[in-house]
C-alpha cells in the first residue's frame, strides 16, 4: 500500500512547506508593495452595494446564532455529524479504480483425468469460438497455454487439465481532449499507430462472457460437461488479487461450505467469475489399521514401509557400465490390481505372517490436488470478481454476512481476504493517521 500512497504525503508536505514559506516571506513583500501604492484611503472610503447587502445578511445570521449560542452550537455539530453519516451510507467505496489494460485472461479447467493432449483439443474448441465471434477491431492476437494457469493474485498452478487463454488487445483509442490534442505533442514516447480499440477492457470481458463463454461452458461429450471451471479477468494494478476472497478452515465438509457461499454469491447481480481452489483429485484407496492389526503391533507407518517395495517404484541399487551410471529400480507388474493389495502378505513385528485385508479396513476417498496452509491450518478459498458499476466488494460482503455467521456457528473458521480485508486495514490506518494529523494541525 505504501508504494501507492506515498505520493500523497510527499505532495502534501511539499505543498504545506511551500505555503509556509510563501506566508512568511512573499506575503509580507506583496503587502508592503500593495499598501505603498497610496490608494488605501480610497479603497476604504468607497461604498459597494453588493458588499453592503452581504454584510447585512451576514450580520443578521451571526446575531441570531450568538443569541442562542448553545442551540446553534449543537445544531451545527449535529448537522455535520448527520451529513457525514449520510454520505458514508450513500457513498460506495472502492479501494482501487478499474484501469484499462491490453491483456485479458481466460482460465479454465477440465476433468483431472484428461491428459495434456486431450485438454489441448478442448481448448481448440474455445479458440475457434473466440476467433469466430470476438470483436476483430479490439483484439490483436490470441495465445493459449495448456497445463498452466496464472490466477489474478499472481499465483501459478500447473496440471494437465488446466489451461489459460491470453487475449492481446490493441491500444485504446483517444477518448478525451487531452489524449487527442495535447498528449501527442508533449509525450516523448507517443505512438498512436495501434490506438484503434473503441471498447474498454471491462466491456470486452462482459461481451466475451455473455456471448461466447456461456455457450462454450455447456460443451458436452457423452452428456458430460467438459469444462468444470471457466473465468475471465483483466489483471489490475493494486495490492488486491481478488475483489472477493473468503478463506475457510473446517475439519470436515469444507466443500459444502464452499458450495453454499458460491451459490449465494451467484444470486447477487454484479458478481462474476466465482471459483475456488478446492480442486479434488482422483479417487484414492485409503487404508486404516483395525483393532486386530493394532493388537499385532502394526501401525500405518509400518505398513507403508512394507508396501513401498512392492507398490512403489523403488531404487534398490546403482551400477556403472560403458554408458555411465545405471539406476536399478523394481516395480510390481500387478501393483494396479485391487486384489493384489488386499491379499498382500506382510510380516508383523513379532514374526507372524498376515494378509493386509485382515489387519486393515479399506475405503475410497477423493483428496485435494493441492493443500494450501496458513498458520498451520488448511485454508481453501472462494474467489469472485465484482462489476463496480453495479456493486462494490464491501456491499457484497454485507449481503453474504448472514451465511458467514451461519458457517461460523457450525465450527467453520472464516477468514476475510481480498478487497474487504484491505479496506478494513486501510480504514483503521487512516483513522489512526487522522488522529495524529489533527493533533499536528493544532500544534
Amino acid at each position: 500500500m505504501g508504494v501507492f500512497m506515498k505520493v500523497l504525503p510527499v505532495m502534501i508536505t511539499i505543498l504545506l512547506l511551500s505555503s509556509l514559506f510563501e506566508a512568511f516571506y512573499f506575503l509580507p513583500l506583496h503587502a508592503k508593495e500593495f499598501f505603498s501604492i497610496g490608494k488605501i484611503h480610497k479603497v476604504h472610503s468607497e461604498k459597494n452595494l453588493f458588499w453592503e447587502v452581504m454584510y447585512s445578511i451576514y450580520s443578521k445570521i451571526l446575531t441570531s446564532l450568538l443569541r442562542f449560542k448553545w442551540i446553534s452550537l449543537f445544531a451545527l455539530v449535529g448537522a455535520i455529524i448527520f451529513g457525514t453519516m449520510s454520505m458514508l451510507k450513500v457513498t460506495k467505496f472502492q479501494l482501487f479504480p478499474e484501469f484499462d489494460v491490453q491483456q485479458l485472461y481466460i482460465n479454465g479447467k477440465v476433468n483431472i483425468n484428461y491428459k495434456l493432449e486431450e485438454t489441448e483439443k478442448f481448448v481448440t474448441v474455445v479458440e475457434k469460438e473466440l476467433l469466430k465471434n470476438i470483436d476483430k477491431k479490439s483484439v490483436e492476437s490470441i495465445t493459449s497455454v495448456i497445463g498452466f494457469i496464472m490466477h489474478e493474485d499472481g499465483t501459478i498452478e500447473t496440471g494437465d487439465n488446466l489451461f489459460q487463454i491470453i487475449i492481446n488487445l490493441h491500444e485504446k483509442a483517444p477518448e478525451n481532449f487531452f489524449d487527442r490534442y495535447i498528449n501527442p505533442f508533449f509525450s516523448l514516447e507517443y505512438d498512436g499507430s495501434d490506438m484503434i480499440r473503441v471498447k474498454k477492457a471491462q466491456e470486452l470481458i462482459k461481451d466475451i462472457q455473455d456471448n461466447i463463454l456461456k455457450r462454450v461452458k455447456d460443451y458436452k461429450i457423452d452428456n458430460k460437461k467438459i469444462f468444470e471451471e471457466f473465468n475471465i479477468f483483466a489483471q489490475q494494478t493494486g495490492i488486491v488479487g481478488h475483489d472477493i476472497e473468503i478463506g475457510l478452515v473446517a475439519k470436515d465438509n469444507v466443500l459444502n461450505a464452499i458450495k453454499l457461499i458460491e451459490s449465494n454469491l451467484s444470486k447477487i447481480d454484479g458478481v462474476h467469475d466465482i471459483s475456488d481452489n478446492a480442486n479434488e483429485g482422483e479417487m484414492e484407496l485409503k487404508l486404516r489399521v483395525n483393532e486386530y492389526g493394532q493388537s499385532l503391533g502394526l501401525s500405518e507407518g509400518y505398513i507403508s514401509s512394507a508396501l513401498r517395495g512392492s507398490f512403489f517404484k523403488g531404487e534398490y541399487a546403482k551400477a556403472f557400465n560403458r554408458d555411465g551410471l545405471i539406476r536399478i529400480k523394481v516395480e510390481d507388474r500387478y501393483k494396479d490390481r485391487k486384489d493384489s493389495i488386499v491379499n498382500f502378505r506382510l510380516t508383523t513385528p513379532n514374526g507372524r505372517e498376515v494378509r493386509l485385508k485382515d489387519v486393515c479396513d479399506f475405503y475410497y476417498k477423493k483428496s485435494f490436488v493441492r493443500i494450501f496452509k496458513e498458520d498451520g491450518d488448511r485454508v481453501y478459498s472462494v474467489f469472485a470478481r465484482v462489476d463496480s458499476k453495479k456493486i462494490v466488494a464491501s456491499d457484497v460482503m454485507k449481503r453474504i454476512e448472514p451465511i458467514l455467521e451461519q458457517l461460523k456457528s457450525k465450527g467453520v473458521k472464516v477468514i476475510i481476504k481480498g478487497e474487504e480485508k484491505e479496506n478494513n486495514r486501510m480504514k483503521r490506518d487512516m483513522s489512526q493517521a487522522g488522529i495524529i494529523a489533527i493533533f499536528l494541525i493544532f500544534i
